[in-house]
Parts: C-alpha cells; structure tokens; sequence
C-alpha cells in the first residue's frame, strides 16, 4: 500500500504530506514501527494499491500474504483506488504505486521521458481529467526525482525493502549502509488550486538495524528469507536481472531513434 499522509497542523500553518511504499506483502518492522509512531499524531488522506513483482515466486509470496493479512483485510486492499490527486501550492499532484493504468505496468523506470510523461495523463482511473504536473510513484524501491517537460517526477523508495541501486560486487562500498528506510516529505499549501506558492520536496532516510529486521524475519518465518536478508544487505534488487535486460533494451531503442 502506498500512503499519503498529513501531519496535524494548525489553520495558518503549511501542512506537511509524507509518502512511502509501505509493501503489504510482509510487514517488516522498520514500516511496521513507522506506521505505530507516525499513527499517534497523523491523519491518513488517501490509501492506493500497491502492487508485486513478476519473479517465479511472487505467486508464493502473495498466497503466504493473503494468510498473514485475512481475508477481511483483503477485501479492503481490493476496493482501494489505484490513483490519489489533489492541489498542493497550485499544483496538480498525482500519486500511484506505478502507473494511472494498472499496479504492474512497470513503465515508470525503464521508459525514457517520452515514454515516462504518459504517466502524468489522466486514465479512467484517475479522479480529473487534468494532466498532473507533479507525479508520485512507487514499486522500484528507489528514491529518484525528475524533471522534464515541465512536469515532476519522483518516487519515494520504499520503507520495507529500499534499493539503493543496482550493485556491482567489484565496486561497493560499505552497502550495509544503502538499505536505509526512505520516505518522502511535501511541504505546501494543501488544496490550493489556484495560486502557486512555496512548495518543498525532502527525501529522508532513517538508519536502522538490518541484522535486527533479518532475526525478526526469521523468527516469524517470513517467506523467502534468504532472498530477502540478501537485499537487504546488499540494495540489491531480486530482478535485478530483469531490471538491467530491460535497460539494455531501452538504451537500443534509445540509439536507434537517435540515429534517424
């Protein structure tokens, strides 16, 4: 699930958003333990689904996730809205796990910025008609933001499972500390529609104790708990592979359109 969230604040004061991927498929306690501090003192606006990955094993990890979460819960993750949209300082801003069209179209991080700006259009999932100006995302666990065409781009990382980057074993570093939980800050006049005023986007990363989190996992009998303590440990992506074919695939048709 992927949460927009506003902090209490007082009729004069700017209120303040936060938005992290917080996966439903496993409730890793660094989310888990955000989501019970921040829940004292927040009020959520809007929930969107969320979405899983295409490796052999996500079937198994969804049918162990539907086990853990009931199917009361289950049923409330079905009626969620794939979109969420409002002004903020004068700005459309439209938030989604990975496209306005479906939870696993993985356009968002392997197109190039013709293929990225279908995102900011409106589908018939979308709340408006109107083409955002500024899009929040999800699903590939890296925090990332971008500007092209005078619209902005930027995806919150993930709390549970956060993907610094793709890694090369030749050339890390110290890549325990990549895996830091990562959320996203708006600060801004929340439904302004009219008027454009300040507006601040802060990306924030919180240290924590990844061989803690990997225990917890194991004492609790999370699903595929090698593959996950390794990307934990390493920022290293599960389909990594996939991730980089598809790279490759971009870059070709990136060459081949250029040389026209």
């Amino acid at each position: 699930m992927d949460h927009v969230v506003y902090l209490n604040a007082k009729a004069d004061d700017h209120p303040t958003a936060i938005v992290y991927d917080y996966s439903i498929k496993i409730l890793f306690v660094i989310g888990l333990g955000l989501f019970i501090r921040m829940y004292n003192y927040v009020m959520f606006d809007g929930i969107i689904k969320g979405g899983g990955d295409a490796t052999e094993t996500s079937e198994n990890r969804l049918i162990w996730s539907r086990e853990i979460l009931g199917e009361k819960r289950m049923e409330y993750i079905r009626n969620l809205p794939l979109t969420h949209e409002m002004y903020i300082s004068g700005s459309l801003v439209r938030f989604m796990h990975i496209s306005p069209n479906s939870v696993y179209e993985k356009g968002a991080y392997i197109d190039d910025e013709y293929g990225k700006i279908k995102i900011f259009y409106p589908t018939e999932y979308t709340q408006s008609d109107k083409v955002a100006d500024i899009v929040f995302y999800a699903d590939m666990h890296q925090q990332l933001l971008q500007r092209f065409f005078y619209k902005t781009l930027i995806n919150v990382g993930s709390v549970g499972t956060p993907i610094e980057s793709l890694q090369n074993d030749e050339y890390n570093g110290d890549y325990l500390e990549l895996t830091n939980a990562m959320y996203c800050i708006i600060e801004g006049d929340i439904n302004e529609e009219k008027e454009k005023t300040g507006l601040g986007i802060q990306f924030v990363r919180v240290p924590y104790s990844i061989e803690g989190e990997i225990q917890l996992a194991r004492d609790n009998d999370v699903i595929e708990i090698e593959t996950y303590a390794r990307e934990l440990r390493t920022g290293e992506s599960r389909v990594k592979d996939v991730i980089n074919q598809k790279y490759k695939e971009l870059r070709r048709n990136q060459a081949e359109r250029y040389l026209k």
